[in-house]
């Protein structure tokens, strides 16, 4: 017949019978997707094309391993009935000839079922608790109009009617007329278990009715199965139950009443025995499998479980528990762990090879031996290794005190056991956990490819005996095994830093950091996690700022800066009465106070800004309505140019819609007009001093003329402007303006000579816009057609005027000029020094970041750790009647002084101006003392703010705090008190501050105001917290309520990770060194949010750190002004450096850690660096339930704590890789395994 191509049956059977069609000449099948195409009644042609509604549903893809049970109910049936005969023969009967022979019958049906254990769980149930003979289904929903039960649950009960079974559902149609449609399959079961009992079918039924709960027969008992399933008895009759089900959203609907499936008293009665206040509950039904007992177990009473001989009072048996590993875990293996694997792979490999484990000598709970009359037996379990499984003989016996099952606990023989009947190699289950750790591979791939790689190398490894591996179920439950037994025994190194970390447990940077990988919603737990709520201070962050209406520092950080064109108009600048409001106040800021007649008007409003948060009897005034501070508004006046950056506000103001401007008084709004129509005096380039030198060099006619004449005409500034009149200077002609020399420090005639030609003079002819158009346009700038800018002659930055005194500050700024593009720079900025004050361009950037720091952040960014002795020495020296420059450098060396770099930089920018202009000192004073100014009115706003007692009982012991505002009487309670406090009693910050921070912390103290009595470490499942070298010193503070407006809304709108069907993943705690360790990891019961720093460290440092560092800084300092106080003062919020320059574009440099001298060298991204590599288990850490997320994300961080810790060690003499390194340094020391053994 020749070759037919197909080598083997399967590729003939296989692509739905194509191949024996194409063998045997046959059609090629129907394709089941091709819609059939039947006429219509009225003969017209019917709609050709795909579209929804075939009569049977296609091929699709390849099934995997999950049981379909609606082309599966026959086995599953008799899986069922096997399982419930075997445990009626085993409870009811005595195990004699016939009952054994039926036994055996069984065990055997049972396995050539192919249904397994972990199928039946949550699919099939036995109606013997509801009093019936019968099974429960759980079909799923119906995909084909083909399917015979439509239904996704189904309650189908069997009677023996005479001598044929009689079968009845809770489907639709009428069982006792037309028949079931579940009979053919319920005959064909019951006649496999009859056989294989070898009874007869009335023996049979009796045997199923010796566990049939007759009282649950009674119409309207409902008995729960599993979590989601429920029947109702109705009688008898074609439907004896009815079946409730419950859907994802946690609604019971009745599967029987479709049209009233929430409201019918088949689902009351459901939603009561859900509950518990019915017939049974949760976990009072039965998980499809036989009762595991063991040869030496006493039968069973009718009372219930075997009475423990040695203990007759026992209340709480562990008879039914089952056996696991209990003891802690190396996380690398010892020695015993390999030499295990080997002793496995012999016995794989050599049939002459047995492997025997033989019991503990003592019951881990009771102390106790075995009963000389019951000695240890053994029984069969399968040991699997790398590619591999064997059968071992494990000894067990029955302890008599407490009916426990003792085992060997496999440490001290490298196993780990998942339960009595399988174990696996600990060697085996180290590689694996590192390989989903650091890989990123999911744990049913790794199976999958062992699973293959055995099937090709076993046959030629190993004999015949070698079994076949578990199912991938088995595995994960003994991995989630062996990785929380290897994080209970972690040594307290592992979760630390010697290099970031004191002995005594202080830590001066710590970084935090979100990570969005979370597990779905539906497996969601409740953590459990001290907490104490403690009320917000609403509107207290506004108060720890100069400026304190934010709509006016945000129009005033908006123009502080270095641009060089007006931004165009636009209406979506201002959309709001507040934001037109904080824009014309800012205006006034620039420009004070409008005049009418002579006469100053401030347009204020009735109080003061921050003291109520109703708007009405708002007016218009910067210094009460805006919160600006005096000091602020005389120093930009005093030190810059006001009316571009003024005039860049206006545009904005007039580009706002109609209905908000309108609303702006007319004499603010006529100024702000006249300010947008007026032609302003533009500056020239100033010319350089080594560009003066140049010129008058090829002008030697000029230079002998013996002198040169530089004039510097400045317009008078208005009032409080802060301008003057400079007359010409001369100066001779044989100063080299160029060189160091021309400048002397310390005297001031020098410098206001050099000053003349460091600024240059101001232009004769100013640009003017033609028309009113231009006014809006993207530079209001243009210079007039026809008119440009002389080029500039080439000169070199060494010559720049200012070195002297940046040698004398130590501020390079002062020497660099920028060359061409730094002259340009500092021509076109819009906001730019007064031309009185000697600068270059990057001198003036530093001013202006400087300036944008003090408007924009609160006063503690001054104060790291509440201390002002930088500001307060700076004061101290521009107070000084002996001011120099020399005196001011000294301050600036200050180590305090130069750890605040903005600080620093802008005033050794702004020296030489100090130096020429003794005016500007008391200006510069007076701006930084009201940055302490700003400190007392917050300190006395939180206090006044403060609530005297939760309970109003003005009486009750108090203690005093001293605060600016007078004494604040705080009510005074102890730890004791507040632990044992109504969970919904509310402390102020006050309150908790004075009890819980102030005070010394202690694990002892807290553990003695909550009653804590167990000295083991902390539950991390339980918690959702793994921090073992810092464990819990205090209560977490929960904030109530939640933050608007009013309570300090932040401004950044930083995306943080959010619950949707996921949550919202995992916060951990870093260390800043170079190879960065996880100081605790925290499994979110929520949405991540700016409040978890503060939480973090308040509950476990006992000492707080100096700096925070967080991608979402800016807003924790916010919360922490509004929230907790105390920690806003002594702790540093710094946002790290890759999200800095990605989009933290709103903030100002001081939340940059490079402001900050001591921040130099600390990796501010070292959470990012952690968090990139647990990104990589995204695919299939998101399936896992709570506790397998929470125990694969704490041995992931442990893992990579290990792998930074060998970093670190490691040096070019270093041969090992880090499991030996750790093995070597922990293991082989104190490891658990020979501790175990010692101890033993």
């Amino acid at each position: 017949m020749g070759r037919m191509g197909y080598s083997r049956a399967t590729d003939l059977l296989a692509d739905d019978g194509a191949a024996m069609a194409e063998v045997f000449g046959l059609g090629r099948p129907v394709d089941a997707r091709r819609p059939v195409r039947r006429p219509r009644p009225d003969g017209r042609a019917r709609r050709a094309g795909n579209y929804p509604g075939w009569a049977v549903p296609g091929p699709g893809r390849g099934r995997g391993q999950s049981l379909n049970l609606r082309q599966s109910v026959r086995p599953v049936l008799v899986a069922l009935f096997c399982n419930n005969l075997h445990q009626n023969l085993r409870t009811c009967y005595e195990v004699d000839g016939v009952a054994a022979r039926a036994l055996y019958g069984l065990e055997e049906l049972r396995v050539r079922t192919a249904v397994s254990k972990r199928w039946l769980r949550t699919r099939g149930w036995t109606l013997d608790r509801s009093g019936a003979v019968g099974v429960l289904l759980k079909l799923g929903r119906s995909r084909s109009r083909l399917d015979a039960c439509k239904q996704p649950a189904v309650a189908v009960s069997v009677s023996l009617d005479g001598k044929r079974p009689l079968c009845t559902c809770s489907g639709p149609e009428k069982c006792l007329e037309v028949g079931c449609m579940f009979q053919r399959d319920m005959d064909a079961a019951l006649e496999e278990v009859r056989a294989a009992m070898q009874m007869t079918l009335s023996e049979v039924f009796d045997v199923f009715l010796s566990s049939v709960r007759g009282v649950a027969r009674a119409a309207g008992t409902a008995v729960p199965y599993g979590t989601t399933l429920c029947t109702v008895s109705a009688g008898v009759g074609s439907w004896p139950f009815a079946v409730v089900r419950r859907t994802v959203a946690k609604k019971w609907v009745c599967v029987a009443c479709p049209t009233a499936d929430g409201e019918c008293m088949h689902q009351s009665a459901a939603v009561i025995a859900a509950a518990g206040g019915g017939d049974g509950g949760y976990d009072s039904g039965d998980n499809g499998t036989p009762d595991m007992r063991f040869p030496d177990d006493g039968p069973v009473g009718e009372n219930g479980p075997p009475v423990a001989t040695g203990n007759p009072y026992l209340l709480y048996p562990r008879f039914n528990d089952v056996h696991q590993s209990r003891l802690v875990r190396d996380l690398v293996p010892p020695d015993v762990a390999q030499r295990t694997r080997n002793a496995l792979v012999e016995a794989a490999a050599s049939s002459e090879t047995t492997l025997e484990y033989p019991a503990e000598k003592l019951c881990p709970y009771c102390r106790v031996g075995p009963s000389p009359l019951m000695p240890p037996i053994p029984h069969e379990c399968r040991v699997e290794f790398d590619d591999g499984s064997v059968m071992a003989k494990v000894h067990s016996w029955r302890c008599q005190h407490c009916l426990l099952r003792v085992m060997p606990d496999g440490r001290e023989h490298g196993l780990i056991f998942a339960s009595p009947f399988t174990a696996y190699s600990e060697a085996y289950m180290f590689e694996l956990a590192v390989n989903l750790s650091r890989n990123g591979c999911s744990l049913r791939s790794s199976a999958y490819l062992r699973s293959g790689y055995s099937e090709l190398t076993a046959p030629f490894k190993y004999v015949e005996r070698s079994h076949r591996l578990r199912s991938v179920a088995t595995l994960r439950k003994g991995l989630t095994l062996y990785l929380a037994l290897v994080i209970k025994g972690l040594p307290l190194a592992v979760s630390t830093c010697t290099s970031c970390v004191t002995p005594d447990g202080t830590i001066e940077v710590v970084c935090f950091d979100g990570l969005q990988l979370g597990y779905k919603h539906k497996y969601k737990k409740r953590f459990k996690r001290q907490t104490l709520r403690t009320s917000a201070i609403p509107r207290a962050s506004v108060h720890a700022h100069v400026v304190t209406d934010s709509a006016v520092a945000k129009a005033l950080g908006s123009v502080f800066n270095t641009a060089s064109k007006m931004p165009a108009g636009s209406a979506k600048t201002i959309t709001t009465v507040a934001g037109m409001r904080g824009y014309v106040m800012a205006v006034s800021t620039l420009l004070g106070n409008v005049f009418i007649n002579g006469t100053e008007q401030t347009f204020a409003g009735q109080r003061q800004h921050g003291m109520s948060a109703s708007t009405a009897g708002k007016g218009w005034s910067f210094t009460v309505d805006g919160g600006v501070r005096p000091a602020l508004s005389a120093f930009l006046r005093r030190f810059f140019r006001c009316e571009l950056v003024a005039r860049s506000l206006c545009t904005q103001i007039l580009a706002a819609s109609l209905d908000l401007y309108r609303r702006v008084p007319e004499p603010l709004m006529t100024r702000i007009q006249d300010q947008v129509r007026a032609q302003p005096v533009e500056m020239g380039a100033p010319p350089n001093a080594a560009v003066l030198e140049a010129a008058a060099a090829e002008r030697p006619s000029a230079a002998v003329a013996g002198a040169l004449s530089v004039a510097v005409p400045i317009a008078a500034a208005p009032s409080g402007d802060g301008g003057g009149i400079l007359g010409p200077v001369d100066l001779p002609a044989g100063v080299g303006l160029g060189r160091a020399e021309s400048l002397r420090v310390g005297v001031s005639a020098d410098v206001g000579s050099a000053d003349a030609g460091v600024r240059g003079t101001l232009s004769d002819e100013s640009e003017v816009e033609e028309t009113d158009e231009e006014l809006t346009s993207a530079d209001d700038r243009v210079s007039v057609d026809g008119e440009s800018t002389p080029e500039m002659p080439p000169y070199w930055d060494s010559f720049a005027p200012l070195v002297r005194f940046a040698e004398l500050f130590t501020e390079p700024a002062l020497a660099d000029t920028g060359g061409d593009k730094g002259t340009k720079l500092e021509a076109d900025m819009l906001f730019r020094l007064q031309p009185n004050i000697p600068t270059t361009a990057a001198a003036t950037l530093k001013i202006v970041d400087f300036v944008r720091a003090v408007t924009v952040d609160p006063f503690v960014v001054w104060a790291p750790d509440g201390d002002w002795g930088a500001v307060d020495a700076i004061v101290d020296v521009l107070s000084s009647d002996s001011y120099t420059s020399a005196k001011l450098a000294a301050v600036l060396d200050r180590s305090d002084v130069s750890e605040l770099r903005l600080l620093r930089a802008a005033v050794a920018c702004l020296g030489p101006g100090l130096e020429r202009d003794a005016g500007l000192r008391p200006v510069l004073a007076d701006l930084l003392r009201s940055l302490q100014e700003t400190e007392a009115t917050y300190t006395s706003f939180v206090a006044a703010s403060q609530v005297c007692d939760p309970d109003g009982d003005e009486a009750a012991a108090s203690a005093v705090v001293e605060g600016d505002g007078g004494p604040l009487h705080v009510a005074a309670f102890t730890k004791e008190q507040m632990a044992s406090a109504h969970p919904h009693e509310c402390f102020t910050p006050a309150q908790y501050t004075a009890t819980w921070i102030e005070t010394p912390a202690s694990v002892a103290s807290f553990n003695a105001a909550y009653g804590v009595t167990e000295e083991a470490p902390e539950d991390f499942l339980a918690t959702g917290v793994w921090a073992p070298s810092f464990p819990v010193l205090r209560p977490i503070p929960m904030f109530n309520g939640t933050a608007q407006e009013a309570t300090d809304e932040p401004d950044c709108n930083h995306l943080m990770g959010r619950e949707n069907k996921y949550t919202g993943g995992t916060f951990g705690a870093f260390c800043t060194c170079a190879h960065p360790k996880c100081l605790g990891v925290v499994v979110l019961d929520g949405s991540e949010g700016q409040r978890m720093p503060i939480e973090f460290i308040l509950q476990r440092l006992a000492k707080l750190p100096a700096q925070v560092v967080y991608d979402f800084s800016c807003a924790t300092l916010k919360t922490a002004l509004c929230r907790m106080p105390f920690v806003a003062r002594c702790v540093s919020f710094l946002v790290d450096r890759f999200h800095w320059r990605k989009n933290h574009v709103s903030c100002t440099k001081a939340m940059n850690p490079d402001s900050y001298e001591s921040m130099e060298t600390i990796n501010t991204s070292s959470s990012e660096e952690r968090n990139a590599l647990s990104r990589r288990q995204e695919h299939h850490v998101r399936l896992m339930n709570q506790d397998n997320f929470v125990t694969f994300t704490t041995y992931q961080q442990a893992l990579s704590n290990v792998i930074a810790m060998y970093k670190d060690a490691e040096t070019e003499m270093t041969t090992t890789k880090w499991p030996r390194w750790y093995k070597t340094k922990f293991v082989d020391v104190v490891g658990n395994t020979e501790r175990g053994v010692e101890e033993t």
